[in-house]
């Protein structure tokens, strides 16, 4: 999948779920979150292909109207 759409959060946010992801770990359960080099996100979206000029209008306009 090439192409995603995804939301990062905010730095305090971020530390606060990168905890949980070592606490996780230290009790031996998914510790592959913790040792993964990805940042804590949500994932809105994923295509193979996107019409690049078209998407950016589109989420253009949505973070106008917010």
């Amino acid at each position: 999948m090439p192409f995603a759409l995804q939301l990062y959060f905010d730095p305090i946010t971020e530390g606060a779920i990168r905890d949980l992801w070592r606490r996780f770990a230290d009790a031996g359960i998914a510790s592959y979150l913790h040792e993964s080099t990805n940042r804590p996100h949500i994932t809105l979206a994923g295509h193979d292909a996107l019409d690049l000029p078209g998407t950016e209008r589109s989420l253009t306009a949505i973070a106008h109207a917010c």
